[in-house]
Protein backbone atom coordinates (compact mmCIF):
# COMPACT_ATOMS: atom_id res chain seq x y z
CA UNK A 1 0.00 0.00 0.00
CA UNK A 2 1.20 3.50 -0.61
CA UNK A 3 0.10 6.80 1.21
CA UNK A 4 0.58 10.04 -0.25
CA UNK A 5 0.83 13.08 1.98
CA UNK A 6 0.42 16.28 -0.19
CA UNK A 7 1.22 19.61 0.48
CA UNK A 8 2.86 22.88 0.31
CA UNK A 9 4.64 22.71 3.97
CA UNK A 10 5.30 26.55 3.59
CA UNK A 11 6.53 25.79 5.89
CA UNK A 12 6.26 22.62 7.58
CA UNK A 13 4.90 22.88 11.45
CA UNK A 14 3.86 20.75 14.39
CA UNK A 15 0.33 20.56 12.96
CA UNK A 16 1.83 18.66 9.75
CA UNK A 17 4.17 16.21 11.80
CA UNK A 18 0.54 15.64 14.14
CA UNK A 19 -1.04 14.83 11.15
CA UNK A 20 1.62 12.94 9.72
CA UNK A 21 2.30 10.47 13.13
CA UNK A 22 -2.13 9.65 12.69
CA UNK A 23 -1.42 8.41 9.04
CA UNK A 24 1.34 6.11 9.41
CA UNK A 25 -0.26 4.78 12.99
CA UNK A 26 -3.58 4.46 10.63
CA UNK A 27 -1.89 2.42 7.78
CA UNK A 28 0.23 0.70 9.46
CA UNK A 29 1.51 -1.45 5.94
CA UNK A 30 1.67 1.46 4.15
CA UNK A 31 4.90 3.43 2.68
CA UNK A 32 3.96 7.09 3.29
CA UNK A 33 5.06 9.74 1.08
CA UNK A 34 5.87 12.93 2.18
CA UNK A 35 5.06 14.86 -1.37
CA UNK A 36 5.78 18.62 -1.20
CA UNK A 37 4.21 20.69 -4.39
CA UNK A 38 6.74 22.09 -6.55
CA UNK A 39 4.79 24.75 -8.48
CA UNK A 40 1.45 24.55 -7.24
CA UNK A 41 -1.00 25.83 -9.97
CA UNK A 42 -3.96 26.56 -7.62
CA UNK A 43 -1.93 28.92 -4.77
CA UNK A 44 0.78 31.02 -4.24
CA UNK A 45 3.97 29.87 -2.45
CA UNK A 46 6.64 32.07 -0.30
CA UNK A 47 9.47 29.95 0.05
CA UNK A 48 10.88 28.39 -2.91
CA UNK A 49 10.65 24.75 -3.99
CA UNK A 50 14.19 23.65 -2.75
CA UNK A 51 14.05 25.46 0.40
CA UNK A 52 10.57 23.59 1.17
CA UNK A 53 12.15 20.39 0.72
CA UNK A 54 15.28 21.57 2.75
CA UNK A 55 12.45 21.95 5.95
CA UNK A 56 11.18 18.79 5.73
CA UNK A 57 14.13 16.75 5.11
CA UNK A 58 15.15 18.56 8.93
CA UNK A 59 11.54 17.89 10.05
CA UNK A 60 10.66 14.55 9.22
CA UNK A 61 11.34 11.75 11.84
CA UNK A 62 13.47 8.73 10.83
CA UNK A 63 11.04 6.14 9.82
CA UNK A 64 11.13 2.95 7.90
CA UNK A 65 7.93 3.41 6.42
CA UNK A 66 8.26 7.25 5.48
CA UNK A 67 10.38 8.97 3.01
CA UNK A 68 10.16 12.51 1.30
CA UNK A 69 9.37 12.05 -2.38
CA UNK A 70 10.28 15.07 -4.08
CA UNK A 71 9.12 13.85 -7.73
CA UNK A 72 6.98 17.18 -8.08
CA UNK A 73 9.56 19.58 -7.17
CA UNK A 74 11.97 18.45 -10.38
CA UNK A 75 8.63 18.68 -12.65
CA UNK A 76 9.09 21.25 -15.18
CA UNK A 77 6.01 24.15 -15.15
CA UNK A 78 2.81 23.39 -12.81
CA UNK A 79 1.99 19.67 -11.97
CA UNK A 80 -1.57 19.13 -11.27
CA UNK A 81 -2.24 16.58 -8.20
CA UNK A 82 -4.34 14.09 -10.81
CA UNK A 83 -1.37 14.13 -13.25
CA UNK A 84 0.79 12.83 -10.35
CA UNK A 85 -1.71 10.15 -9.17
CA UNK A 86 -2.10 8.60 -12.84
CA UNK A 87 1.47 8.42 -12.93
CA UNK A 88 1.76 6.53 -9.97
CA UNK A 89 -0.77 4.46 -10.58
CA UNK A 90 0.71 3.33 -13.89
CA UNK A 91 4.02 2.89 -11.98
CA UNK A 92 1.97 0.82 -9.00
CA UNK A 93 -0.11 -1.23 -10.84
CA UNK A 94 -3.98 -1.31 -11.52
CA UNK A 95 -4.18 -3.15 -7.48
CA UNK A 96 -2.01 -1.40 -5.37
CA UNK A 97 -4.15 0.77 -2.96
CA UNK A 98 -3.07 4.24 -3.51
CA UNK A 99 -4.04 6.84 -0.94
CA UNK A 100 -3.79 10.80 -0.94
CA UNK A 101 -3.44 12.46 2.31
CA UNK A 102 -4.88 15.94 2.71
CA UNK A 103 -5.87 18.42 5.03
CA UNK A 104 -9.42 19.38 5.18
CA UNK A 105 -8.82 22.97 4.60
CA UNK A 106 -7.12 22.35 1.10
CA UNK A 107 -9.91 19.73 0.17
CA UNK A 108 -11.96 22.65 0.93
CA UNK A 109 -10.20 24.03 -2.15
CA UNK A 110 -10.49 20.79 -3.99
CA UNK A 111 -12.84 22.53 -7.12
CA UNK A 112 -10.10 24.99 -8.02
CA UNK A 113 -7.71 21.99 -8.64
CA UNK A 114 -6.96 20.45 -12.49
CA UNK A 115 -9.56 17.80 -13.19
CA UNK A 116 -10.51 16.65 -9.05
CA UNK A 117 -12.91 14.37 -10.69
CA UNK A 118 -10.45 12.47 -11.54
CA UNK A 119 -8.44 11.91 -8.44
CA UNK A 120 -10.71 8.33 -7.77
CA UNK A 121 -9.81 7.61 -10.58
CA UNK A 122 -6.25 6.41 -9.38
CA UNK A 123 -6.11 6.58 -5.52
CA UNK A 124 -8.25 7.34 -2.65
CA UNK A 125 -8.88 10.54 -1.07
CA UNK A 126 -8.16 10.36 2.97
CA UNK A 127 -9.22 14.22 4.19
CA UNK A 128 -8.10 14.64 7.73
CA UNK A 129 -9.40 16.92 10.31
CA UNK A 130 -7.45 19.88 11.75
CA UNK A 131 -7.68 22.43 14.68
CA UNK A 132 -10.96 24.03 13.69
CA UNK A 133 -13.32 21.72 12.25
CA UNK A 134 -13.49 23.46 8.61
CA UNK A 135 -16.51 22.11 6.86
CA UNK A 136 -16.08 21.14 3.56
CA UNK A 137 -18.01 22.90 0.93
CA UNK A 138 -20.74 21.46 -0.19
CA UNK A 139 -20.38 21.44 -3.79
CA UNK A 140 -16.70 19.46 -2.63
CA UNK A 141 -18.59 16.66 -0.41
CA UNK A 142 -20.94 16.88 -3.38
CA UNK A 143 -18.43 15.02 -6.08
CA UNK A 144 -18.00 11.71 -3.17
CA UNK A 145 -21.33 11.76 -1.80
CA UNK A 146 -21.67 8.23 -2.54
CA UNK A 147 -18.16 6.90 -1.91
CA UNK A 148 -17.51 7.54 2.21
CA UNK A 149 -16.03 4.98 4.15
CA UNK A 150 -14.22 4.21 7.30
CA UNK A 151 -10.69 4.78 6.91
CA UNK A 152 -9.58 0.66 7.29
CA UNK A 153 -11.67 -0.12 4.24
CA UNK A 154 -9.51 1.75 1.81
CA UNK A 155 -7.08 -1.12 2.35
CA UNK A 156 -9.25 -3.46 0.57
CA UNK A 157 -9.09 -1.97 -2.85
CA UNK A 158 -6.92 0.33 -5.33
CA UNK A 159 -8.98 3.65 -5.21
CA UNK A 160 -11.98 5.59 -5.80
CA UNK A 161 -13.35 5.74 -2.31
CA UNK A 162 -13.27 8.62 0.44
CA UNK A 163 -12.53 8.92 3.97
CA UNK A 164 -12.21 11.24 6.94
CA UNK A 165 -9.30 10.52 9.24
CA UNK A 166 -9.12 12.48 12.84
CA UNK A 167 -5.89 13.64 13.64
CA UNK A 168 -4.79 15.68 16.74
CA UNK A 169 -6.05 19.58 17.04
CA UNK A 170 -2.44 21.25 16.78
CA UNK A 171 -3.92 24.67 16.18
CA UNK A 172 -1.51 26.10 14.07
CA UNK A 173 -1.49 26.86 10.09
CA UNK A 174 1.43 27.78 7.39
CA UNK A 175 -0.38 31.19 7.38
CA UNK A 176 -0.22 31.83 10.98
CA UNK A 177 3.47 30.66 11.11
CA UNK A 178 4.54 33.15 8.25
CA UNK A 179 2.31 36.32 9.75
CA UNK A 180 4.40 35.53 12.93
CA UNK A 181 7.51 35.46 11.51
CA UNK A 182 6.76 38.93 9.73
CA UNK A 183 5.78 40.48 13.06
CA UNK A 184 9.03 39.15 14.81
CA UNK A 185 6.97 37.26 17.20
CA UNK A 186 8.99 34.23 18.05
CA UNK A 187 8.74 31.26 19.48
CA UNK A 188 7.72 29.70 16.39
CA UNK A 189 4.74 26.17 16.61
CA UNK A 190 7.55 24.82 14.43
CA UNK A 191 10.15 21.91 15.51
CA UNK A 192 13.11 23.80 16.80
CA UNK A 193 15.56 22.87 13.30
CA UNK A 194 12.75 24.68 11.29
CA UNK A 195 12.73 27.35 13.33
CA UNK A 196 16.24 27.97 12.93
CA UNK A 197 16.47 27.55 9.12
CA UNK A 198 13.98 30.47 8.79
CA UNK A 199 15.65 32.53 10.75
CA UNK A 200 19.33 31.56 9.00
CA UNK A 201 18.01 32.17 5.24
CA UNK A 202 15.39 34.93 6.63
CA UNK A 203 12.27 33.49 4.78
CA UNK A 204 8.58 34.76 5.57
CA UNK A 205 10.10 38.49 6.71
CA UNK A 206 7.66 40.42 3.91
CA UNK A 207 4.81 37.77 3.82
CA UNK A 208 1.00 38.05 5.02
Amino acid sequence: MQVVFGGTFDPVHSGHLAMLHAVVETFPNALVRVMPNGDPPHRRVNASAQQRVEMLRLALPEHPRVLLDTREVGADGPRYTVETLATMRAEYGPDEPLIFCLGRDAAAGLLSWGHPERVLEFAHLCIMHRAGHLELPRAVSALWAHQYVPEQQLCASPCGQVCELKTPDVPVSSTQVRALVAAGQFPLPVPTAIADYIRDHRLYLDTE
